[in-house]
């Protein structure tokens, strides 16, 4: 079992002068950053902060909000991870401490009981650092989007990060020390995890918190990073780029992505243009990582996400919860080990969840007999014409791949049939005729068809690129309202 901050120190101990941390403003030793997180977590401790504080943190600076979360964790606090502490305004959150060197505070509605001002020499020796302190049980605070844009929050407490921590570190792609590039949402559970492992196995982690998907790819150059974990839509965007404009690169040795649907001839350019070895993945918020392989292992089969990693338990049921055979369609319903539960935040208190039941993330699939997890659509956004169940998704990719529009999102609306009809909204530069479009998807043998395209600006997305569906459907009712 891996004991993050103990690994941390031996790290420090053995190889002082390997760089942990490196990117523009940041180029710490392990013997540093030990240090730093030492110094953080005791001068919060000499400030008044108890242990089991809910706290969170604002910086103009993303590495140092990066180094006092760590510091926080140590100490034994509940840490915020997040953007900007205003994403948890509308769950009425009150925290115990606001720790910033930003004034006035990032919005006047954010709720804290006590704010201390954060100062660089918070990373230096003092008076109250004479001894290393011992780590402590510690949480840590996630708003999460999921797939419907909706922000969740979820506690997890030093039981299940260890476990989160020590079920990815055992797969294969973390083998040997990795040279880690974050593309994910730097403060999201997935980056917080593989930057964890990164730093327990001796790695270099190469933090660049908020960039382009050009400036990703300048990054890969500059930094040649052997892991790079991605969300489907930065490998989009990265694919469209290389496309549009050619360059040499080094390929990078590992590309990780997951979160949401990746369309099969993306996963095959990435494949081709960024890495040899693109690992897709299926995993979730509420319990981590729960199937994974190498693209060459699942290429040509629609929907598959890996196999089955150790540690959870899979079931495809019916609707009336009956545990289908191998093979068949149903509903994915996934259970962790008792272990490592999982705490839904809600009036601004924990809730125990997940503690040996079974979840249901909303995912319809089926399960092969070599193990391989297959998945066919969302079933909360799943859209019904007639018995004939499209995912959104699915129809989105396959919308961007006639070259007719530049981004789009769709979803379906109850028509006077009583069936769902299929609206999209788009952005485009010459905005296509919804005929056009219906005679493509008639001629590739597909049984649905778009009502109405609205044109926008841009597409409401999560800052990890997934579709916000309830503002997409919330637009598309507004449009409609106006015809």
């Amino acid at each position: 079992m891996i004991d993050f901050f103990s690994e941390i120190n031996r790290q420090a101990k053995h190889f002082p002068a390997s760089i942990a941390l490196i990117g523009p403003g940041i180029h710490l030793s392990y013997e540093g950053l030990s240090q730093s997180i030492n110094n953080i977590a005791t001068r919060v401790l000499s400030l008044g902060i108890e242990p089991g504080s809910l706290v969170a943190v604002h910086s103009r600076n993303p590495n140092i909000d990066l180094l006092t979360n760590l510091a926080l964790m140590k100490a034994g606090m509940t840490v915020a991870f997040s953007n900007s502490p205003s994403a948890y305004i509308s769950h009425d959150i009150v925290f115990d401490v606001l720790i910033s060197d930003v004034v006035p505070p990032p919005d006047q509605r954010f709720g804290f009981r006590k704010r201390l001002p954060f100062t660089k020499d918070w990373t230096q020796p003092h008076q109250f650092s004479r001894r290393p302190i011992k780590s402590k049980p510690f949480g840590a605070l996630f708003a999460s989007s999921g797939s419907t844009g909706t922000n969740k929050l979820y506690h997890a407490n030093k039981k299940n990060i260890d476990f989160r921590i020590n079920l990815k570190a055992s797969e294969k792609f973390f083998e040997g020390v990795p040279r880690y590039l974050p593309l994910m949402l730097s403060s999201s559970m997935v980056s917080v995890i593989d930057i964890m492992i990164t730093l327990a196995k001796g790695g270099q982690v190469i933090y660049l918190p908020s960039m382009s998907s050009a400036q990703a790819l300048d990054a890969v150059a500059i930094y040649q990073p052997n892991y790079v974990a991605a969300s489907p839509f930065t490998i989009t965007e990265m694919v469209e780029i290389i496309r549009k404009y050619p360059r040499k690169m080094r390929k990078i040795d590992q590309l990780y992505t997951g979160g949401s649907y990746c369309a099969p001839e993306i996963l095959a350019a990435a494949n081709e243009l960024i890495t040899d070895n693109i690992v897709p993945a299926y995993g979730l918020t509420e319990l981590g990582l729960v199937a994974m392989s190498p693209l060459r292992e699942i290429e040509g089969i629609e929907g598959a996400v890996g196999k089955l990693v150790s540690g959870m338990e899979v079931e495809i049921v019916d609707d009336a919860g009956k545990r289908l055979p191998e093979g068949q369609v149903g509903e994915i319903r996934i259970r962790p080990p008792s272990a490592a539960p999982l705490g839904l935040f809600q009036n601004n208190r924990r809730i125990e969840i997940m503690d040996g039941d079974w979840f249901s993330p909303g995912d319809f699939g089926h399960i092969e007999s070599s193990g391989l997890l297959v998945t066919t659509g969302r079933k909360k956004n799943v859209i019904n014409i007639g018995g004939n169940k499209h995912d959104p998704e699915r129809i989105e990719d396959l919308l961007r791949q006639l070259d007719l529009v530049s981004d789009i999102a769709v979803a379906g609306v109850t028509g006077s049939s009583g069936f769902d009809e299929i609206y999209a909204l788009v952005c485009s530069e010459e905005r296509p005729e919804v005929e056009t479009i219906n005679k493509k998807i008639l001629e590739l043998n597909y049984k649905f068809k778009i009502r109405t395209l609205f044109s926008v600006e841009e597409i409401p997305r999560t800052a990890g690129g997934k579709v916000k569906r309830e503002e997409v459907m919330v637009q598309i009712r507004d449009q409609i309202s106006r015809m």
